[in-house]
């Protein structure tokens, strides 16, 4: 069903008649219409993100001011790049998350070919938690040495644990904003079967996508851009964005906000996530 889905998505494209990118008239629309299905962001605890890490957050108005040349005029395409071997349910997984990026973001997303990981240099690898790690951010430089000229971003998947360098334990993910990169690894996610694995998968994968279209994390609103420091946290954020981001996607990259909303139901619907598809049923509704 994933398959079929991700072949109606990549098969619509947009026409003249859909907002192009930059329209500031329908960014605010979507965020006035979409605020009242979102809640504001919970108190963290102790051990959360915000607690420990300090975020001004970013508006609607600052993301516009921040980013004059809307995504979309300049870049067409997602790149999914496997790092590493693809067995057990990677497959599987990798198909959810082209189907998941398609939805999230109205553009084509293109599977590239695995890239190798059989050189590692020392620095790069260590032995963790987890077993194996591999350095997040010299996998974020493999990613950006061959990047295509008309990638909004390259996104690669990996099996093997990560962590981001001298103070950390480990990383989920990783994202370059300047590089247009990012990394996200599945060793955490629970044992194949799990259906938290592929809800946790598609969560990082989109997380990390946004911030490549200039998505900062969210600090006001219960959302899936929120920061997180471990598995719970991130488990407790939704698996979708609040109106502040959707409204920035809606500049950024334009098209028919209802039409999208409808594509991100139907995604989660053929995946099992039923809170997702009642909120973005609920929402295509209030802005049709």
């Amino acid at each position: 069903m994933l398959r079929l889905l991700l072949a109606v998505m990549l098969a619509a494209t947009l026409t003249s008649a859909e907002p192009a990118p930059g329209d500031a008239a329908l960014a605010r629309r979507v965020e006035a219409a979409l605020a009242p299905f979102h809640l504001a962001k919970r108190p963290p605890g102790a051990n959360d993100w915000l607690a420990q890490h300090r975020e001004a957050g970013q508006t609607l108005a600052e993301y516009m001011a921040a980013r004059p040349r809307p995504a979309a005029v300049r870049r067409t395409t997602i790149y999914l790049r496997p790092l590493g071997a693809v067995e057990g349910d990677q497959p599987a997984l990798l198909d959810a998350v082209q189907a998941a990026l398609a939805a999230y973001f109205p553009v084509l997303v293109k599977r590239s070919p695995p890239h190798p990981l059989a050189a590692i240099p020392d620095r790069a690898q260590r032995q963790g938690g987890q077993g194996r790690q591999l350095l997040s951010t010299w996998l974020l430089e493999v990613l950006a040495s061959d990047r295509p000229g008309d990638a909004h971003a390259v996104l690669g998947l990996t099996a093997t644990d990560l962590w981001p360098g001298e103070g950390w334990n480990y990383v989920f993910g990783q994202a370059s904003l300047v590089e247009r990169v990012g990394v996200w690894s599945t060793a955490r996610f629970g044992p194949a079967g799990d259906p938290l694995r592929l809800r946790r998968t598609v969560h990082t994968a989109v997380h990390e996508t946004g911030h490549q279209f200039g998505l900062r994390h969210c600090i006001r609103w219960e959302c899936l851009m929120n920061g997180s420091n471990h598995l719970a946290e991130s488990d407790a954020s939704p698996p979708w964005m609040c109106h502040e981001c959707e409204a920035k996607i809606a500049w950024s990259l334009g098209g028919d906000p209802v039409l999208r909303l409808r594509r991100l139901a139907a995604f989660a619907k053929s995946s099992g996530f039923a809170d997702a598809e009642t909120m973005w049923t609920r929402e295509a509704m209030s802005l049709e």
